[in-house]
């Protein structure tokens, strides 16, 4: 848009005929366009044209569109606010945009330039845009403090809601002051009709129901409804639209809500899926107690004598009473009958229905409503440990299977797609939110130049004027002061003393004064400027015709440029990066250093003493080894602050301290003497510094104030002394840098979290925190929302993922309306708003961030290089001066040295030679044979060094060997640098045994490369892990089975050692030891072979030697190898270890920060006080205060096993805290070309042949009706009513309505089972070659089973209904006919992607878990159950061990497995005990704290991240093909319309049907008709009898919708280029292509039309001449037979 058009008019009456007339202009040209459009087109090229797909970038009239720079809320453009005529600020003016001169509409800038618009109609019918008191209102709206005063109102009204007990005036003088400012905008703006009107924001309805909800609960009793009130707390939102940055967060929240929604649809599919599956396997299974057996309850003591002869009717209900249920730890124990479930004691039976379930009866599979909570638990993995072990309990162990599919599909899946949505909505929205900063900045640029060239042209005019004023070419005139200095060669300076009114420098031309180069623009540099006062110069040198400038601006960097023309885009962009590396500058600089460099001198003292301390401490300061010095006291100085403990000793106290004061001493020096080298100013432009500054001056505060009570906090302070590391620590810096970065977007990020957090806040406190008062009084829980501290916490609480606890205690309280709330708080706070966070620094951190090399100089590097050259340097002096005094033995060593490498690799290359040749290996004897010489040079510079070597003979050539025995032709056992001294040896070997020897490698190696060796070794390492496993307890007890394990492990030992030995005998030892993998499996042998031989010296059960014998639990390893797809994973794995590793390190600086941090402020607050041998706290009745009382009263003052009393327990702690779920994932995807992948999509599509139709009537009408769409739709229709009345079973639902669903379910058995037998009849056997059906008949006949079998079949095989519950995965067939469903198909298609790479990361998982599961069953098989160890979940058994170490590979549980595993010490546990463990059943710390601490990082913080990175992978692979617009599923859509035309699957289709076929495909396939000239424009081949090929068309189509009508497959060189052409049928010839069709009809029309018009000009001929009768009859004939013949041609 044009702005030197734009012309401001205050608005009037006028101004409404000016709008009235730009809509009879616009009418008019639409009419004319209209009717342009309307005319026909006669001319073939016109035709021709329309053959051609028209570009999407070429339009011919484009549509218009509103100027974003004059959007409602922006700042006007720079360049009109230069023009804009201050009196009619605030005033009405006419709409500048061409857009919106058209509507009812006019404009009002502010005094900060702000845009608004209202409409021109009268506002609630009654004020005119004239009125005043409209332009009073319009005038008060739209001044900037009118918006701050609303934001200040709401903010206090926000405060107010926080008071538990705020008068009720507050309220109505609230209401009163919004209603003031509705009103206010009503009059401004009108009421909701038109546009720009009060309601037609979104904001202004906010405020609307407010209002009104306030009136209504003022004047109506309401009830419980006057919580509604509680909404107002929304109108916290509106600060967004007053904060810029909070726009672009708020924005891509929204769209990651629109994204969301098909993650929505389908989390909820798949949750209801596995809520069924639960509802029908576990309800009412966690209502099972244990309860006394009728004799246990007769013999029991308690019973009084009165009840010995109670009858067993009289004994049920008794049993009702909770009182004799079976508990433990003040718990009802949760029983089970199925194998593997918790089992009563002795005198009790498991029985069901009794009593409520856990957690106040929220935790069951009773109904759908509550299985479906459960499962929405499990995939938010929330405390879903305690409800895995319930379930097991009551179950059995086998059904973990459920879970696993739960965590699986549910968390890792479903969750981790959201985050990968909101993060790709994020980066779309931060592209452009950068897009428009570019366009804006850029426009601000030339906004600028075009002031400046305004500003020139004024300055000339004004120079013009008064050049009669002038004298000695000093021009002189009102705003122009300060001196520009033109030197010339040849000539004498002229200066003209001129300045624009703003205090910039203008350049002026000598004789015309104009600028002499109007496209340079001056860019000052304001470090150069001295002091405040300084005048501005500016130096031009012109040497012959060539001008340059340096100037010096006192504001910004580019405030004016002097421009005479428009400059090009070019040139506009090249000064707009100068610019911003200018802007960039001065604001690295900042107010502190332009204070610094104005008012404190640069230490330019003049003294040349003072420079010359100034340069030695430099030279000193700034020294590399300095820095390193620098460096090694930081980490000593962490060291010592890690080593501050509680509990320590007065001289450990001491010796801290000085250290203390000797390290700030030491960084103290050290910015001081930089300050002096550098000067301030150069000091604190450097980040590094301005922080090492901070950290010492805090430092020394610390120390002043170190006995001040209340400020000890500022020890912690000296902990910011650990991120000085970064200054050498490439990694720690970069990411530093870029959560520094990262801080604007994360404050704004934070700003709204926190507001989200506010509302539910006082939100939970309006509705509940009444609630919790009347229930529990005094008894306040922890978590609650009795005040807004609390409520504030626990929505903090619910934001990091722990909500169902929160949620239980609602419950008791609140009732239902406390699902809804706490499930919108966790999904809007966690899932979207803490993984923007996640988001935002995925966006900041590059694929390639933490492996990018070092640019900047490095002085610890370059201070350990100095060290390094100077070792190298000693250590050759040393050597130079010893060799010196043996010179002549040191030339006869080193030739005798060369002459035997030279053997030996005279030897190599022979062998090498020989192998090409198909030679046996050469022995030593050979080269006897063989005449080689050595010259060696005489120049004693060279000797021992210039070795030539040359074979002289190479004549002997021995015969070939079997060919067997060349292709198995094995390499030399050692390498060459051990061979070359055993060359002599070979003379004593006889050739023949020497042969025999290279035959017996290669058999060897024949042996080991032959599939059938790699299996059995594949089947002994199976069998052997299986052995592993058998090993427990309970085995352990049977000396016979254990024989027999025992005899297993010798015979595995020995296949295993012989495999190695083969494969050195095979291979050569050097060779061998090339492969990691290897030296994986010699590492297993070695441990093997180590632990048979303790067992043959009766020395295994020792205990110092029985943890040697453990790691045969590491055979499994070996499986490693043998599996292609856990290579792969693996070495992805490892080649992802030094990011991670680098990662991990920087993480355990961050964790030693806040573990040292906790020591100090945390350190030996842990103690508690407990009654004896127990760790149970004493009751608060007790009134124990302090350590003191507790042992006065004889309690234990014990301390909790989790502290901060040393920095080892604060990691520990850390550890536990951090173990959170959630990780970040790097997307990996690479470009590649539409048309490449679609032509690989393609090459895996073929037509498929279609089922015959049957020929008997029957079967016919049968085939129509079931491979109808519509057909299809009725059966998912029904199965989703299955589904429904599904959902509707409960426990303990009443007779009538169990019978009505099995009404219900016999109905929807007789569909299906119609279903079956019409597609039966109508398909014969070929029902039974779709997978689909064959899922049906099987489906079917469990259900008819059922209807007669049921409780046989539930009892011995499977619940019937389970399988109902499966068909609902046919749903699935369905998506395809769905056009909404296309996100959900492609979610469906990720995850199906996935599957391969992820059955290989869940080999390597499962592989994990065994490993751990051996060790855990021998470290910790006889460990008291205690905490997190139950009789379920225990290291006993294999299956045990498998169960618990699944539940701690989401980290979930792993601390009450760590408490029970290191109770290692009475009374948690007797050492006196007579077990195979040799330490009774207590635990080991020192074992289980590694053991569990590297299960849960390799598992979850790597093997599960790989999962989860696979997924988001693949999903962003299908992501990517979707928004180029072609899938898989549109060419599968394809071919299935293909099969209607091609039943007989020939692959051909005739050329008359093709438009009929295009216009009936899907889009974006689809071409609608008229299609012909589209599809002519294809060029699509015909083959013969006019018949075209599917692939033909396909490609035509592709290249139709990607617009690549020339695009060339591209080669790759991991993908071979694809033929699509590869697969044709022999019958393909094409003879023609439907251009060339088109062409020939266009002649053929052309000929016709000239072959008409020479009939007619012969006609009119014949007519002007008199001819006979007879002639003219016959022309006459031959004219009508040749139009009719031409006719009929045509």
């Amino acid at each position: 848009m044009n702005f030197k058009a734009v012309v401001f008019r205050e608005f009037t009456p006028e101004s409404l005929r000016r709008i009235e007339h730009y809509r009879k202009e616009e009418a008019e040209r639409i009419a004319a366009e209209q009717l342009e459009q309307q005319k026909p087109h006669e001319d073939d090229n016109d035709e021709r044209r329309r053959m051609i797909k028209p570009s999407n970038e070429e339009s011919a009239v484009p549509k218009p569109a509103p100027n974003k720079e004059l959007a409602v809320g922006e700042t006007l453009p720079l360049y009109l606010q230069h023009r804009f005529p201050p009196e009619l600020i605030g005033k009405p003016i006419e709409e500048i945009d061409p857009y919106y001169r058209t509507d009812d509409a006019f404009m009002v800038i502010n005094k900060n330039h702000v845009i608004f618009r209202f409409s021109t109609t009268s506002a609630c019918y009654i004020f005119s845009p004239f009125n005043c008191f409209r332009r009073i209102a319009i005038r008060i709206l739209t001044h900037p403090l009118f918006s701050t005063m609303v934001m200040i109102t709401i903010l206090t009204n926000c405060v107010f809601m926080t008071l538990k007990n705020a008068p009720e005036i507050n309220e109505y003088i609230f209401t009163i002051l919004y209603t003031t400012e509705a009103l206010t905008k009503c009059i401004a703006r009108g009421f909701i009709l038109e546009k720009y009107t009060f309601l037609r924001d979104a904001w202004n309805w906010l405020d609307f129901i407010v209002i009104v909800l306030a009136y209504i609960t003022f004047f109506i009793n309401l009830g419980k409804v006057a919580v509604l009130r509680t909404f107002r707390v929304l109108r916290a939102l509106k600060t967004v639209a007053v904060v810029p940055g909070l726009k672009t967060i708020v924005n891509a929240l929204i769209q990651s809500f629109i994204a969301l929604r098909d993650v929505g649809v389908l989390s909820s599919f798949i949750l209801s899926i596995f809520a069924l599956i639960g509802l029908q396997l576990y309800m009412g299974a966690l209502r099972q107690k244990c309860v006394p057996t009728f004799e246990s309850f007769l013999n029991n003591s308690n019973v009084s004598s009165a009840r010995i002869n109670m009858t067993y009717e009289g004994y049920l209900k008794e049993i009702d009473n909770e009182t004799y249920w079976h508990k433990e730890n003040d718990l009802y124990v949760l029983c089970g009958n199925a194998s593997g479930s918790i089992q009563c004691p002795s005198g009790f039976v498991c029985w069901k229905d009794r009593g409520m379930s856990p957690d106040f009866g929220y935790t069951s599979f009773d109904n759908y409503g509550w299985s479906m909570l459960a499962c929405f638990r499990l995939m938010t993995q929330d405390y879903w440990e305690n409800l895995y072990l319930l379930v097991l309990s009551a179950a059995g162990r086998f059904h973990f299977f459920y879970f696993v599919a739960v965590i699986f599909f549910g968390s890792f899946y479903l969750v981790n797609l959201i985050l990968a949505i909101v993060s790709m909505s994020y980066q779309e929205q931060q592209k452009q939110v950068e897009a428009e900063n570019e366009e804006r900045a850029r426009r601000k640029l030339e906004d600028e130049l075009a002031i400046q060239k305004e500003d020139a042209e004024n300055a000339a005019e004004a120079r013009a004027h008064a050049h009669s004023h002038c004298d000695k070419n000093a021009l002189t005139f009102q705003g122009i002061n300060p001196d520009i200095e033109f030197k010339q060669k040849g000539e004498k300076n002229v200066s003209y003393n001129v300045q624009t009114a703003e205090g910039s420098p203008v350049r002026l031309d000598q004789s015309t004064g104009v600028p002499p180069n109007p496209t340079t623009v001056s860019i000052l540099d304001e470090t150069k400027q001295h002091s405040a006062n300084e005048d501005i110069k500016t130096q031009h040198n012109q040497n012959e015709h060539d001008l340059t400038m340096t100037a010096h601006q006192s504001k910004s960097p580019m405030d004016y440029a002097l421009v005479n023309e428009e400059l090009t885009a070019e040139e506009i962009e090249r000064i707009s990066i100068r610019s911003d590396e200018v802007e960039s500058i001065h604001k690295d600089e900042g107010a502190i250093i332009k204070f610094l460099r104005i008012y404190c001198c640069e230490c330019s003292c003049p003294s040349p003493i003072f420079r010359k301390f100034q340069a030695i401490v430099a030279f000193f300061v700034l020294d590399a080894f300095v820095d390193l010095f620098i460096t090694i006291c930081i980490i000593l100085n962490t060291l010592f602050m890690a080593l501050d403990h509680h509990g320590q000793s007065e001289t450990m106290a001491r010796v801290l301290t000085g250290g203390n004061y000797f390290f700030t001493t030491i960084f103290t020096a050290e910015c001081v003497l930089k300050i002096i080298a550098m000067s301030p100013s150069r000091f604190f432009k450097n980040g590094w510094n301005a922080f090492d500054f901070v950290i010492v001056s805090v430092s020394l505060i610390e120390l002043g104030l170190a006995n001040v009570k209340g400020l000890s906090v500022l020890r912690s302070f000296r902990l910011l002394r650990v991120f000085k590391l970064a200054k050498s620590w490439q990694t720690l810096n970069r990411l530093m840098s870029i959560i520094g970065k990262s801080i604007g977007a994360l404050g704004n990020l934070t700003v709204v979290l926190i507001i989200i957090i506010f509302i539910f806040a006082v939100v939970g406190m309006q509705l509940f925190g009444q609630k919790y008062e009347e229930k529990f009084g005094k008894d306040m829980p922890r978590w609650n929302f009795f005040d807004f501290f609390h409520a504030f916490m626990i929505v903090f609480r619910v934001l990091c993922g722990e909500w169902i606890e929160s949620m239980w205690v609602c419950l008791e309280c609140a009732g239902w309306p406390c699902i809804p709330f706490f499930l919108l708080t966790f999904i809007i706070g966690n899932l979207v708003i803490l993984n923007l966070f996640l988001a935002l620094l995925l966006a900041s951190f590059g694929s390639n961030v933490l492996t990018e090399k070092e640019e900047e100089e490095n002085k610890i590097v370059e201070a350990i290089d100095r060290i390094q050259r100077f070792c190298r340097f000693l250590k050759q002096y040393i050597i130079y001066h010893f060799l010196c005094q043996y010179k002549p033995r040191r030339k006869q060593t080193l030739i005798e040295n060369c002459v035997d490498d030279t053997v030996a690799d005279d030897q190599s290359l022979s062998v090498a030679r020989d192998a090409v040749s198909y030679l046996p290996v050469p022995t030593s004897s050979q080269f006897e044979q063989s005449t080689t010489s050595v010259y060696i040079t005489s120049d004693p510079l060279t000797a021992g060094e210039e070795i030539e070597m040359e074979p002289m003979n190479t004549d002997f050539i021995p015969p070939p060997p079997p060919s067997w025995e060349v292709v198995h032709l094995p390499p030399d056992c050692f390498s060459n640098a051990i061979t070359k001294y055993f060359a002599c040896c070979a003379k004593c070997i006889p050739q023949r045994m020497q042969k025999r020897w290279t035959y017996l490698r290669s058999a060897a190696h024949w042996v080991v490369e032959h599939r059938y060796f790699e299996w059995v070794i594949i089947i002994s390492i199976l069998t052997s892990s299986t052995t592993l496993a058998l090993e427990d307890i309970h085995t352990r007890k049977q000396p016979t089975f254990t024989e027999v394990l025992d005899i297993f492990d010798k015979v595995f030992t020995v296949v295993f050692t012989m495999e190695l030995v083969l494969k050195w005998f095979a291979y050569g030892i050097t060779n061998y030891f090339t492969s990691g993998w290897n030296w994986l499996d010699f590492v297993i042998v070695v441990v093997s072979v180590l632990g048979a031989a303790l067992d043959l010296f009766g020395v295994a059960d020792i205990p110092a030697f029985k943890s040697m014998r453990t790691l045969r639990a590491l055979r499994p390893l070996k499986a490693l190898s043998r599996f292609e797809g856990i290579r792969v994973v693996v070495n992805a794995l490892f080649g992802a270890i030094p990011a991670i590793f680098n990662v991990l390190l920087v993480c355990l600086v961050f964790w030693l920060i806040f573990s040292i941090m906790g020591v100090q402020l945390f350190g030996g607050r842990f103690y508690k006080c407990v009654y004896v041998d127990t760790h149970d706290r004493v009751s608060l009745s007790e009134n124990v205060t302090n350590r003191n009382d507790c042992l006065r009263k004889n309690f234990t003052w014990e301390n909790s096993r989790v502290n901060y009393d040393n920095v080892l327990s604060g990691y520990l702690a850390l550890f536990q805290v951090l173990g959170a779920n959630g990780s970040l994932e790097m997307f990996m995807t690479e470009d590649q070309k539409k048309y490449y992948n679609a032509m690989k999509k393609m090459g895996n599509k073929k037509p498929t042949k279609a089922l015959p139709r049957p020929r008997f009537a029957l079967g016919r009408f049968l085939f129509d009706v079931t491979t109808s769409q519509k057909f299809d739709i009725f059966i998912m229709i029904c199965i989703f009513l299955n589904m429904l009345c599904m959902c509707l079973e409960h426990y303990n639902q009443s007779e009538h309505f169990d019978r009505v669903l099995g009404y219900i379910n016999h109905f929807f058995v007789a569909v299906f089972t119609i279903e079956c037998v019409m597609k039966l009849v109508a398909l014969n056997f070929k029902y039974f070659t779709i997978p689909w059906n064959v899922f049906d008949f099987v489906i079917v006949i469990a259900s008819i089973l059922g209807q007669t079998l049921g409780e046989l079949m539930a009892k011995f095989f499977v619940n019937p209904t389970l399988l109902r519950v499966v068909r609902v995965a046919r749903v699935g067939r369905i998506l395809r006919l769905v056009k909404g469903a296309k996100g959900i198909r492609t979610l469906l298609f990720a995850l199906a992607v996935s599957m391969p790479a992820l059955f290989n990361i869940g080999l390597l998982l499962f592989l994990v878990m065994f490993i751990y599961s051996i060790f855990g069953m021998s470290f910790f098989g006889y460990v008291r159950k205690s905490a997190g160890l139950t009789d379920l979940f225990n290291f006993e058994t294999f299956p045990n061990s498998m169960i618990v170490l699944f539940q701690m590979c989401t980290t979930a549980g792993w601390s009450g497995v760590y408490q029970g595993l290191t109770n290692d010490q009475p009374p948690d546990c007797d050492p006196t005990l007579s077990t195979p463990s040799n330490k009774g059943d207590c635990g080991d710390t020192s074992i289980a704290t590694p053991f569990l601490v590297t299960y849960v990082i390799i598992t979850s913080l790597v093997v599960v991240n790989m999962y989860i990175a696979v997924i988001l992978e693949n999903f962003s692979q299908a992501q990517e093909d979707v928004q180029q617009g072609l899938t898989d599923d549109d060419y599968d859509m394809y071919y299935e319309k293909w099969q209607r035309l091609d039943p007989s699957g020939s692959q051909f289709i005739q050329y008359e049907q093709l438009s009929d076929f295009v216009d009936g495909l899907e889009p974006p396939l689809r071409i609608p008709k008229p299609n012909h000239f589209a599809l002519t424009g294809l060029d699509l081949p015909i083959c013969e009898n006019d018949r075209m090929h599917c692939v033909d068309i396909l490609d035509g189509l592709t290249k139709y919708f990607l617009g690549a009508f020339d695009a060339e497959v591209p080669n790759g060189d991991a993908d071979a280029p694809i033929d699509i052409k590869k697969d044709r049928p022999k019958d393909y010839h094409p003879v023609t292509t439907t251009v060339k069709r088109q062409r020939e009809t266009y002649l053929g029309r052309i000929g016709l039309r000239h072959f008409r018009l020479n009939v007619e000009r012969r006609r009119n001929e014949r007519n002007n001449q008199e001819q006979t009768p007879e002639k003219n009859t016959i022309d006459t004939h031959v004219e009508s037979g040749a139009v009719n013949t031409s006719t009929i041609s045509i």
